[in-house]
């Protein structure tokens, strides 16, 4: 039998292994921890300079899909009006031949994509910085499923202009209208010669004039969702750098 001072021996050397036990496990705990915060860290940089790349997108897309509004506008109001004041003309042929161009946001959002699907973002610390990249891929997913839709919204009055107007380039006239012809460095409708058209025609066809409200609604939409998009990866950076990562 183990006398009570050799029971208090062996207790205390449990005591001990069983505490090196659990500071071992603590320390490797600790260094995983460690571990898994470097690359939260090393991915939180990497997504504030994809949130940078794409911010610096935002003004032209804002600009260009204000602009496109503007110029549906200008279409629809002198149709409706039912007169086309010679001020208007250039206005009201640019948006006339761009009635279905819609500007796609062309931003990445790979970096939120991949902490969602590693996992990695369950770790983020910071719960509004954790919900609003986790809202991200979901939000720009969204967004493209509605551009997928408007942009086939937008073919009724792409084919009804295809109808009435030609464009004519350098001595050869196109009536295609498809978006890889318009961005052609040689087939855009700035460098069209002439465009033909007969406004009178255009004015009086109800059912192009109701196209073209739709379009201009679309016009519309896009514009603001590009401003929405911009300034959602705007609240992105601003967190991203509230909490230091620069």
């Amino acid at each position: 039998m183990f006398s009570k001072r050799q029971w208090s021996f062996l207790a205390a050397e449990l005591a001990v292994v069983v505490l090196g036990i659990l500071i071992a496990f603590q320390v490797e705990e600790w260094r995983e921890e460690r571990v898994e915060q470097r690359e939260i860290d090393a991915a939180l940089v990497r997504l504030k300079d994809e949130t940078r790349g794409n911010l610096s997108t935002c003004e032209y897309s804002v600009r260009m899909a204000e602009r496109q509004a503007r110029l549906a506008q200008v279409v629809l109001e002198s149709l409706q009006a039912g007169g086309l004041a010679e001020s208007d003309r250039a206005d009201f042929e640019a948006g006339l031949v761009k009635l279905h161009w819609l500007v796609y946001p062309p931003f990445r959002q790979t970096v939120a994509q991949e902490m969602l699907s590693t996992g990695l973002l369950k770790s983020v610390k910071q719960q509004d910085l954790r919900a609003i990249i986790a809202w991200l891929p979901n939000y720009y997913d969204g967004v493209q499923v509605a551009f997928q839709q408007q942009r086939t919204n937008a073919l009724r009055p792409k084919e009804r202009v295809e109808e009435l107007v030609t464009l004519r380039y350098n001595g050869s006239f196109d009536h295609s209208m498809e978006m890889e012809a318009q961005e052609a460095a040689t087939q855009t409708f700035e460098n069209a010669t002439s465009v033909f058209y007969d406004f009178d025609q255009l004015a009086a066809d109800t059912n192009f004039v109701n196209l073209v409200v739709r379009a201009s609604s679309n016009q519309i939409w896009n514009f603001g969702t590009n401003t929405r998009l911009c300034t959602l990866f705007a609240d992105v950076d601003s967190m991203l750098t509230k909490y230091g990562y620069e």
